[in-house]
């Protein structure tokens, strides 16, 4: 089978069990070439990466993945009986090899117009985490993104948040303060080296609470 045929199925099989996870316990069939490319595949150790501090939903300590994401992969390995790996890399360069092909598969990923230049994503998430502003309770004039205009506002470059921001609100004014991590974006915001940040509702709630920054609030 050729590699771009192999890499499609593989592609179908994780839309099928990601889509579906809520309502595999009422069961559903695969068809007849995707039983046979898993039979095909039972050795084969396939490559993934997840965003390494992207609590509580992804996270990577010492090699080892864990989180919300952790659960769903393995729902995959166990009812598709693939061997899934691990490649623990900082997340710039994990996109880096994906984009290279050298990465199978991204169980944690938001769809961008820069990745699905060289990506295939789900129609449906199986997972949606809306996007919400953090700033400084001092910060008072902040209730939509179009009022971050001539802001600091502190953003991962690897991360959906920013391409939201630069695709969607070109015509906005923002002095962007670029971190590598999400937990950096936010402690930008709490230190004052920035005034506001565009990040996940749950993952943003999760580290202002485990780090105490009671000085944070949900601005919009």
């Amino acid at each position: 089978m050729s590699q771009k045929k192999t890499g499609k199925l593989l592609f179908l099989l994780f839309f099928v069990y990601c889509v579906f996870i809520p309502i595999a316990a009422n069961g559903f069939s695969l068809t007849q070439e995707e039983k046979t490319w898993l039979s095909n595949h039972k050795k084969t150790t396939f490559r993934y990466i997840i965003p390494p501090k992207y609590y509580p939903i992804s996270i990577v300590d010492n090699g080892e993945p864990n989180g919300v994401v952790l659960e769903y992969i393995g729902i995959i390995e166990e009812a598709l009986g693939l061997k899934l790996e691990l490649i623990d890399v900082p997340w710039s360069k994990g996109l880096e090899k994906a984009r290279l092909k050298e990465i199978d598969l991204l169980p944690c990923l938001s769809e961008t117009p820069e990745r699905a230049q060289y990506l295939k994503f789900t129609k449906n998430p199986y997972l949606t985490l809306p996007i919400v502003i953090i700033s400084r309770k001092d910060i008072k004039n902040i209730s939509s993104a179009k009022d971050l205009a001539g802001y600091r506002v502190s953003v991962d470059p690897n991360l959906v948040a920013y391409s939201k921001l630069k695709n969607e609100y070109a015509d906005i004014d923002i002095d962007f303060v670029f971190r590598e991590t999400t937990p950096e974006v936010i402690r930008a915001v709490h230190l004052g080296d920035a005034d506001a940040c565009f990040v996940s509702s749950a993952v943003a709630g999760y580290l202002i609470s485990q780090n105490g920054w009671s000085n944070l609030m949900i601005a919009a």
